[in-house]
């Protein structure tokens, strides 16, 4: 997918545009790696507000894994497809570099069409967190 990144769900591929739903879901994307990043256990929820990905999260972090288990209601993939398999768990580790390298690439995207700190709001809160996963 040349215009959008894609989410691999239990064996559906699920798009993501980076106009339509990225520029949406980056703050919730930002604060799934911080709660990754800070916890050891515990659970939280997110819900998606794309229209064309709009799913909720109950995301469990236990002893260095991750279960999420999601209620979709809308997106470029099946729906039913995907609700039929609601559950995906996996290392935290792995889980959450793939959602900082999209991070990442939103940056370096950001960065080559000459955005800076100072021209989008919240902003800085991409590059902090970013600051905390260097390669």
């Amino acid at each position: 997918m040349d215009d959008g990144a894609l989410l691999h769900w239990n064996g559906v591929s699920v798009p993501l545009s980076y106009k339509y739903d990225l520029g949406i879901i980056i703050h919730d994307i930002i604060f799934l790696v911080q709660q990754l990043r800070t916890s050891l256990m515990g659970s939280f929820t997110i819900c998606w507000p794309s229209n064309t990905f709009r799913v909720n999260w109950q995301v469990a972090v236990v002893a260095g894994c991750v279960r999420v288990t999601a209620s979709w209601e809308s997106g470029y993939a099946p729906v039913d497809a995907l609700n039929a398999s609601p559950v995906v768990e996996t290392d935290q580790a792995t889980f959450m570099a793939q959602w900082v390298a999209l991070l990442r690439f939103a940056n370096q995207a950001l960065i080559d069409t000459g955005y800076t700190a100072g021209d989008l709001e919240d902003y800085g809160l991409l590059v902090e967190e970013l600051a905390h996963h260097q390669q």
